[in-house]
């Protein structure tokens, strides 16, 4: 992106829509995962890309989701995630209206929790959603999920903020146990669809609006889908599903998510099919060396694998058994290596 700027990673990137020489760059990954790399802050071109602008937010060091208002493109907002492995409070939605010049933070929960998306409605603009995610990492484990996460609407071109997964408003979105991220998108052929993909503790992932967000209807139900998102590394794959331009096709991507027909509608039980290294990576997890829990599993929520699915997963199953035995030895010898100095230089050993 850029020739001599002062970092390579890129989370979000918004053309905007009259004047494609203008463009939003924020940097830092907003997919948080244990090797992720920040960025420091949102640059602007007004010349296709040939010079750049910082225009600040140096501190929230990621960013998942920039959007430009359709028809008054000074209007910018920006969706930060805020430091991985530690608290800050410059993250949240943030919204310029003078091009970014200036930036007010209007979304604001608390400092582990980020912006995980933002969407604003193509024909009434003064509808904007976001997803906010309360995570924290550390060298060892992820914090995915907690009180700050949660899908937010606002009705004033993203000022004020309404949070929709509040369980008092029985409105069929989760939010009476733990969240984690949360992505959202509306349907540009008939934006009073909305569609938002959180990680949940209650069953579902897809959730679908007819009414702009007023109330919602889980798309894929099955207790297979929260089980698989609550494992710990898949939420940090998820991204925001994106309805097909065309009125009866509805594509969500991450996690496996298939395409289907009909807004949706005609998916299976469970949500999707997991694709075979997710079921071999699921196998050795639950079941090491044995193909029946992944077979009930898939034959129960989805219709049981043809011959060819299972001896794939089998194959795959074997790839990934031999190279995480390799791993393990190689751990070991270093293991080995490091309590070898240790015992020279008279220090305790490492169990």
């Amino acid at each position: 992106m850029f020739d001599d700027g002062n970092t390579l990673s890129i989370g979000a990137i918004a053309v905007q829509p009259d004047n494609p020489d203008v463009v939003y760059v924020g940097t830092g990954e907003g997919a948080v995962r244990n090797s992720v790399s920040f960025g420091d802050g949102i640059y602007k071109t007004t010349d296709g890309g040939r010079t750049w602008t910082h225009l600040g937010l140096r501190d929230s060091e990621r960013f998942s989701r920039i959007v430009i208002h359709p028809a008054n493109p000074r209007i910018v907002l920006a969706a930060a995630m805020g430091h991985a492995f530690g608290r800050n409070p410059e993250r949240g939605i943030f919204r310029s209206d003078d091009g970014g010049a200036t930036w007010q933070r209007t979304l604001f929960v608390n400092d582990t929790t980020g912006a995980s998306d933002v969407a604003i409605d193509p024909e009434d603009p003064s509808i904007v959603y976001a997803g906010m995610y309360d995570y924290l990492r550390q060298p060892w484990t992820l914090r995915s999920g907690g009180p700050g996460s949660g899908l937010f609407r606002s009705s004033d071109g993203g000022v004020t903020w309404t949070k929709l997964t509040d369980p008092a408003l029985k409105n069929g979105l989760p939010g009476a146990q733990l969240l984690g991220r949360v992505g959202v998108a509306i349907a540009r052929s008939n934006p009073n669809v909305v569609y938002a993909l959180i990680d949940a503790q209650e069953d579902g992932v897809l959730w679908r609006s007819t009414d702009r967000g007023r109330t919602c209807a889980l798309d894929r139900p099955g207790p297979a889908d929260a089980a698989h998102l609550r494992h710990g590394r898949r939420v940090l794959h998820l991204q925001r599903p994106r309805p097909h331009v065309g009125r009866r096709e509805q594509h969500a991507d991450g996690a496996g998510l298939p395409r289907g027909r009909g807004h949706g509608r005609s998916l299976p039980r469970a949500g999707w099919l997991p694709g075979p290294r997710d079921l071999a990576r699921a196998q050795r997890e639950v079941e090491p060396g044995r193909i029946n829990w992944l077979t009930i599993q898939v034959g129960k929520y989805s219709g049981r694998p043809t011959a060819a699915q299972v001896e794939w997963i089998e194959r795959d199953t074997q790839m990934t058994n031999e190279t995480a035995a390799k791993l393990e030895a190689v751990e070991a010898g270093s293991l080995a290596r490091l309590n070898g100095a240790l015992r020279a230089a008279g220090l305790a050993e490492v169990r």
